[in-house]
């Protein structure tokens, strides 16, 4: 009993700790943006093409990612993912334009096999009960990467970045050995049943409103997550506090994924998921209408808090509303959060430009939260996430363990 709770425990532990660092990697852009552009004095649009590379980038890969996973297994995708983004961000330690786009694409390569790999793997192992609240835990470590790394470059300051880098570039290859080690290995999976046209199209509608739902939050997300330091850097000018507000983002949605197995016992997956929603959009409007210290301070964190229990709530509707079928649709709906995570964050980018003031750019988010609002309001009551966590129904994303 006790090596078979040691296996089991094995890969929670490399998942977790590898999400820290995943968290890290994905929101990078946040607190290096405003540097990069001191460094190089880029406009708004030009900063957004980083938002671009990473993110297209990730789609690339995302496109193909359940396809992957289930010919090769979790283990190599996973050992992959984090040996490639070590990669991308050694070359960032190199201070040149061309070579922090290219590792941002390596990187964000990297966070296409990853991301979708560890999310898929603790959705398919949690069969029975409370794989809603496991996703959460396994979000809550990425989201204490996602706070740790803006927090240690608003103490340190810029200089130490190279280093900072360095040090992140041996963790991930670190982990890349770890998993490739230690990481249960993984049968491969049969490839999806051939579905009759009536199912077919019923999944396919399904599919598309998935894939527009994670367009609109992955880049609502990432539009704030890798905006709201440049913003605050306009009324914080005195040292590197403006990267605070990065960090305050994510400690908000760090805050909500620790609650949310307790919150999931009593409330629904769609109603938290929808209230976030709400409160997201409250938060991004304190920004916009408190610009100074406390308002985006305190803007920022109310936003994270909102968008906590977002995410992994829609990992699970892919898995209740596409059933058998997540391995034929899935990679399209986590490329499309891809593609969300570009576009969003450069057009913040261009709107800013154009009107001359990030204020306008960052409306963006809000209207992309507003649309999400109305396109989730139309899953309440079509999937399993209706039920209390304690309730939910066994898994049917495919099986990645052996």
């Amino acid at each position: 009993m006790s090596e078979s709770r040691a296996h089991g425990s094995r890969p929670d532990l490399l998942l977790n700790s590898g999400f820290v660092l995943t968290g890290m990697v994905t929101t990078l852009l946040g607190p290096m943006l405003p540097v990069y552009k001191m460094r190089w004095s880029l406009t708004d649009t030009q900063a957004g093409y980083f938002f671009a590379a990473q993110f297209l980038a990730t789609t690339l890969v995302t496109v193909a990612s359940t396809a992957i996973i289930a010919r090769t297994g979790s283990r190599k995708t996973l050992t992959a993912g984090y040996a490639i983004m070590a990669l991308g961000i050694a070359v960032l330690v190199i201070p040149q334009f061309s070579t922090a786009l290219l590792g941002t694409v390596i990187y964000g390569l990297g966070l296409g096999l990853a991301v979708p790999a560890t999310n898929l793997f603790v959705a398919a192992r949690q069969r029975e009960t409370g794989y809603a609240a496991a996703l959460n835990v396994v979000n809550f470590f990425w989201g204490m990467g996602a706070v740790t790394l803006p927090a240690v470059i608003s103490a340190t300051g810029p200089r130490l970045i190279p280093h900072l880098l360095g040090a992140l570039a041996a963790l991930l290859f670190l982990a890349a050995m770890g998993m490739g080690k230690f990481f249960p290995k993984q049968v491969r999976n049969a490839p999806p049943e051939s579905e009759e046209s009536a199912g077919a199209r019923s999944h396919l509608r399904a599919a598309a409103a998935l894939g527009t739902a994670f367009f609109l939050y992955v880049g609502a997300e990432n539009a704030v997550g890798g905006w709201i330091a440049s913003y605050a850097r306009q009324y914080m000018p005195a040292g590197s506090r403006w990267a605070l507000t990065t960090a305050l983002f994510w400690a908000g949605l760090l805050t909500i994924r620790a609650a949310a197995p307790i919150l999931l016992r009593v409330l629904k997956e769609n109603t938290l998921a929808h209230s976030g929603i709400v409160v997201a959009g409250l938060g991004i409007a304190l920004v916009l209408s408190v610009p100074n210290v406390v308002g985006i301070s305190a803007g920022a964190f109310i936003t994270g808090l909102g968008m906590g229990p977002i995410f992994p709530s829609m990992v699970i509707l892919v898995a209740d509303l596409l059933g058998k079928n997540v391995a034929r649709h899935g990679g399209a709906i986590f490329a499309a959060g891809g593609l969300g995570g570009a576009a969003l964050p450069l057009l913040v980018g261009e709107v800013s430009t154009h009107f001359g003031a990030l204020h306008f750019g960052m409306w963006v988010p809000l209207v992309a939260l507003g649309g999400l609002f109305f396109l989730y309001w139309g899953f309440r009551g079509e999937s399993g996430g209706g039920r209390p966590d304690s309730q939910r129904l066994p898994s049917p994303l495919p099986r990645n363990g052996s």
